[in-house]
Formats: C-alpha cells, structure tokens, sequence
C-alpha cells in the first residue's frame, strides 16, 4: 500500500501546488488590473484570466483539500454514532458524494468535448477555446474522485476514521 500512498500523496501536492499557482495567478491578474487602470492603462481579459484561474484553484484544491481531510463537514448525524455504525454512515455519505461527482465528472466531460468538436469559442475579449476551462472542471473533479474512492476504500477494508477523527480521539486521551 506504500506505493499506492506515494502516488496519492504526489497527486494531492500536484493538485495543491496547481491550486496554490491559480490563486497567485488570479491575485496577479486583478492587481495588474487595479494598478493598471490607476495607470490609466487597461489590461485587456484581465477580469477572464482571474476566472479561470479561480475555476483551476478551485477544481484544482479539491483533491487536495480532500487528501488532508480539510473539507468542511457537517456532521450532525454521524457524530451521534459510535464504531461500525459510524463507519457505515460514513461510508453511505461519500458513495452518495462519488455518485454525485461522477455525473458531475460525466457532465462536464460531455460539455468539454462538444465544445471540442464544434470549436467554440468564449464570447469575452480573450478567444479561448472553451473546451480548456471546461476541462479543468472534469480533471480536477476527477482526481477529487480518486481521492474520495481511495477514502471510501480505506474506510470500508481497514475503518479508518479521517484524520481529524483520529486527531481528535488522540487529543482527548490527555
């Protein structure tokens, strides 16, 4: 299992460093902006490239935030439960997650490849070929998919609890 966790590990500070490099790009596109019409200059798709990269920081974070249990959760139900019946709980919520992005991964696949196909371009000021942030969505979503698999795997095979579980059972032993 060492080398599936090392492939995981590399793929969620792919996906970090990627949402990290969104987020900077985003802050540089709209400061460019602002000091740009400050300047009286105007920085032509300024306003589109801060919105891909918003796309690329968010679809990009989410397997990472997932790999290191960073996602909020609500768990009013769960929480009430102890052992196996946690563990199922668990395990029915994050089928219902994949189901979802897996449609949402379909979806937006199917969307990306029309728009591949009929050579659509975004209506702003820049002509980007649609198909290029709608990929995002779909890669992004999917390697989110591997890492919820991979839980619900560890989940059921070993019940293991998420990391901030364990981290606070391990806390309340002091």
């Amino acid at each position: 299992m060492n080398g599936a966790n090392a492939v995981f590990d590399a793929l969620a500070l792919l996906s970090g460093i990627l949402a990290a490099v969104a987020l900077v790009s985003m802050a540089a596109s709209v400061l460019g902006q602002i000091f740009g019409r400050a300047a009286g200059l105007s920085v032509v798709g300024a306003d589109e490239m801060a919105t891909y990269a918003m796309i690329v920081m968010l679809f990009a974070g989410l397997a990472h935030t997932h790999h290191h249990d960073a996602h909020l959760r609500v768990e009013l139900i769960v929480e009430r439960f102890q052992g196996r019946t946690r563990i199922v709980l668990r395990a029915v919520a994050l089928t219902v997650t994949i189901a979802f992005v897996s449609t949402f991964i379909w979806y937006t696949f199917r969307l990306s490849m029309t728009s591949l196909g009929r050579g659509s371009i975004a209506s702003g000021l820049l002509p980007v070929p649609l198909w290029i942030p709608q990929s995002v969505l779909w890669l992004g979503a999917g390697l989110y998919w591997m890492m919820l698999v991979r839980s619900l795997a560890d989940l059921v095979l070993l019940g293991h609890q998420p990391a901030s579980e364990e981290a606070k059972e391990y806390l309340e032993e002091f």
